[in-house]
């Protein structure tokens, strides 16, 4: 019985850890073309990865092609990432690369 109680209270205490740090698992989207997308991934369907990100200050979804994608890597994001300008989120292709 003190295992399953001690079990228990490490669930617990790490529950209570993991809620008190305030971030979410999310991921960077690297393209071919060299743009990079700090996002949460929304769906994958077929060769369509839809994402959710912030650009130019405003929460967006975004449609990209799965072969247009070099990589995805999981990085932690503040939970309020997409907080900052919820109020109207658009949905748009993709913007094209900045000019160098």
């Amino acid at each position: 019985m003190n295992l399953a109680r001690s079990m228990l209270t490490v669930a617990a205490a790490a529950l209570v850890i993991s809620a008190a740090t305030e971030w979410t698992s999310a991921e960077v989207v690297r393209m071919k073309d060299g743009r990079q997308f700090e996002c949460e991934i929304v769906s994958e369907v077929g060769q369509q990865v839809v994402i959710r990100t912030i650009i130019a200050g405003f929460p967006t979804r975004l449609t990209l092609v799965k072969d247009d994608i070099e990589t995805i890597d999981r990085t932690p994001l503040p939970a309020d990432f997409f907080s900052k300008k919820d109020s109207g989120e658009t949905e748009g292709p993709s913007p094209a690369p900045a000019a160098t």
